[in-house]
């Protein structure tokens, strides 16, 4: 795909994107996930755009898919691509994880943010189980092999083994924190520990540069960029939604030839939807299938 020079791209987390996973089956919404996100990043560093600006708005997730995120958000940052996070309502946890290693992190005054910290456990259902007469078995290989069964309570070696993790995964958080803020661990220790500060507060703490909305990210991704404020850019979103092409392949188009039946079919497309909702929602048509986030940590 040839892009234009003055191009700064938008990577929307508040976006949904056709992906092969269920919808968040709680709240009912769809969502991003880190193969979403982490491609499009991938995408974006091979159209060799001047900036990113990447819009947030997520209370967390699996740790492993907020640092698959970060890494390529380090990787455009050294290709000389700046990258601005913008933070909505809420960036917290996996969603702060997002947003520290970008050039300049850009929150709401009223953003919760930060809570820089992990928080995980397991139901213990036996008891439920029994109110219906059900009841259940299992062969154990080693100490560790029935830790997160939902039918027993952790053992000693496993409640162990349970706490060195946690305490593994916060001291990882925390560090990353003083390698993208410039701070140090007990700094981050200070303000961390899981507690939540809003945009205002996070920006005397250090925690991201400026308080605003998405025009500030967009000033700022110009300055970073070394773009005159005045000039004419063209701001495109990604991920790019799949033509038919990629939606039979599961590959994008590698010719003009493919590149021209997906965007056929998606200017198709975007004259039908308003049909194809209505059939969604009166139960005709099945809902998209979305990348599910892993859990919240």
């Amino acid at each position: 795909m040839n892009i234009p020079s003055n191009t700064i791209v938008e990577l929307n987390l508040e976006r949904p994107v056709l992906e092969a996973k269920p919808a968040d089956p709680v709240m009912m919404q769809p969502i991003m996930g880190s193969e979403t996100l982490t491609r499009a990043f991938r995408s974006a560093i091979e159209d060799e755009v001047d900036a990113i600006i990447f819009r947030i708005t997520s209370p967390g997730g699996a740790p492993w898919a907020s640092d698959a995120v970060r890494r390529e958000i380090h990787r455009a940052i050294d290709r000389d691509i700046p990258v601005i996070a913008t933070m909505g309502d809420v960036a917290g946890s996996g969603g702060y994880f997002l947003a520290m290693g970008a050039s300049q992190v850009v929150a709401q005054p009223s953003t919760i943010t930060a809570s820089i910290g992990v928080i995980r456990g397991k139901f213990v259902t036996s008891g439920l189980m029994e109110r219906f007469s059900l009841y259940t078995d299992h062969v154990e290989t080693s100490p560790s092999s029935g830790m997160y069964t939902g039918t027993e309570q952790f053992n000693e070696h496993q409640q162990e083994r349970f706490e060195e993790w946690m305490d593994y995964m916060y001291e990882y958080f925390a560090n990353a924190v003083e390698e993208d803020r410039n701070m140090t661990f007990a700094e981050v220790h200070e303000i961390g520990r899981g507690r939540i500060w809003t945009g205002a507060d996070a920006k005397e703490l250090g925690l991201v540069d400026d308080v605003g909305g998405f025009h500030t990210a967009l000033s700022l991704a110009r300055e970073e960029a070394g773009l005159d404020p005045d000039s004419d850019i063209e701001l495109k979103s990604y991920p790019l939604e799949p033509g038919l092409w990629e939606l039979i392949t599961g590959q994008k188009p590698d010719s003009g030839e493919k590149y021209a039946i997906a965007e056929t079919w998606r200017q198709i497309h975007s004259r039908l939807s308003p049909f194809i909702e209505a059939g969604r929602a009166s139960g005709i048509l099945k809902p998209y299938q979305l990348y599910e986030l892993p859990g919240y940590y």
